[in-house]
């Protein structure tokens, strides 16, 4: 994704990770606020299903939801949606 949004971006993040500079203190603070959500997610939704981030591609994260919602799942935690193909 990080290609389609900028080549340059994608260049840095994959030849010169040197240079990228570590997250900010507000970019932590909104860090910390997602994990809490997720967890509240979980606690609120028990016995959910987790798309993996890290392992998937978008296309692939966007499949397994689809097999997932199709097989039966009621609860998808991490769940990565599309609209209009984009």
């Amino acid at each position: 994704m990080l290609g389609l949004q900028c080549r340059k971006a994608l260049y840095l993040e994959k030849c010169r990770p040197d240079l990228k500079a570590g997250p900010t203190e507000p970019q932590e603070r909104l860090f910390s606020l997602g994990a809490d959500v997720h967890l509240l997610a979980r606690e609120l939704f028990p016995g959910g299903t987790e798309v993996p981030h890290e392992e998937l591609t978008f296309r692939q994260k966007i499949a397994q939801k689809a097999s997932l919602i199709r097989n039966g799942a009621e609860t998808v935690y991490e769940a990565t949606f599309s609209h209009d193909g984009g």
